[in-house]
């Protein structure tokens, strides 16, 4: 009777651990393959990104691999490059999906606006990213610099640390000074500027990256790390049009860390100072009043409450922006009004 007992159990548990591995198996699946073109060479730098959930993705290597970690089998991927259609595919139960990009034609037909002009996309033969303003501005971002992230091939987009409006730190060809600047130099309808935070992220038309030497060279010695040339939106001949856009987000931190209690803080700190040896040990109870050489004052710690700073700091924030747009004149005078508001509310 014990025996079956025994064998009952063991069955169940067998089954239990069975099913939570199908579990963490069905909510964390790694996808691999390669990303090639027509010719099937290897394609460097590919997008590859959730559909949906632009902060998860990861781009081809040098030899067009890639990995990538999706939630279900659901998950769509898109593959997007630039000069190439974009592709989609639903993971389904595949492990493996090796991709072939075909050529966008119309986007070679493109014209890109350099140092010195413009010149037609299949004609440039430097290294050069894009995006869109229609790209740029479906981000709810104050920051045109955020809404940069996971969208240009080989251009990092970092913030250098987690405070609302921290610095968001450029690098296009990476950090290749210990001493002086590694941002990129930004250029606006043609004009040198140290600093893109003041443009309204809906007055964009298209933003470029120019990042090997044959694009920069017309910029001297200010584009050794890279260049990125903005193009605002134009006045347009016709009728005065009006256009708003605007958003409003709240923001609040999802999940925090467990505040200990003033006795775990304390056993906490002397299990860490007796592993380092008896004289740590004993300097912790000592100002703590642990144990009968300093009055057995653990137990007192139980009355102690403890304080969540996490509360005092993270807090939810509300934030809204305002882009008012007043265009219209003839085909001699050409006039354009932009009126821009931000504001965070914590």
């Amino acid at each position: 009777m014990e025996n079956n007992i025994h064998l009952r159990i063991r069955s169940i548990c067998f089954v239990l651990i069975l099913f939570i591995a199908q579990c963490a198996y069905a909510q964390n699946r790694i996808i691999t393959g390669v990303v090639t073109d027509n010719k099937q060479e290897p394609l460097i730098g590919v997008n590859v990104m959730v559909k949906g959930n632009e902060a998860t993705g990861t781009i081809t290597d040098i030899d067009g691999s890639y990995r990538l970690s999706v939630p279900s089998d659901k998950t769509v991927l898109v593959f997007s490059y630039i000069g190439y259609i974009p592709y989609e595919v639903t993971v389904g139960k595949n492990s493996k999906i090796n991709v072939i990009l075909k050529e966008d034609t119309q986007a070679l037909d493109e014209v890109v606006v350099i140092g010195y002009g413009t010149v037609k996309r299949r004609d440039l033969t430097g290294a050069i990213a894009s995006v869109k303003g229609e790209q740029v501005a479906a981000n709810p971002v104050s920051n045109v610099a955020q809404a940069l992230q996971g969208r240009l091939p080989g251009v990092n987009v970092i913030s250098q640390d987690g405070r609302p409006g921290a610095t968001i730190s450029v690098r296009v060809r990476g950090g290749g000074s210990i001493t002086q600047s590694n941002e990129p130099l930004y250029v606006v309808d043609g004009f040198p500027v140290s600093s893109i935070d003041d443009i309204p992220v809906a007055d964009i038309e298209s933003i470029d990256v120019l990042k090997d030497a044959s694009s920069t060279a017309i910029y001297g010695a200010r584009g050794a790390n890279g260049v990125i040339l903005i193009t605002t939106k134009s006045a347009q001949e016709g009728r005065v049009k009006v256009s708003y856009d605007g958003y409003v987000q709240i923001k609040n931190v999802s999940k925090t860390l467990e505040t200990l209690s003033a006795q775990e803080y304390i056993l906490h700190n002397w299990s860490y100072a007796a592993s380092r040896g008896s004289a740590n040990q004993d300097a912790v109870e000592k100002y703590f009043g642990l144990g009968s050489k300093y009055g057995n004052h653990y137990t007192d710690y139980a009355n102690i409450s403890a304080h969540d700073y996490t509360d005092d700091v993270l807090r939810t924030a509300m934030s809204h922006s305002h882009n008012i747009n007043i265009s219209g004149g003839t085909e001699k005078t050409k006039v354009l009004f932009t009126f821009g508001y931000v504001r965070a509310v914590i």
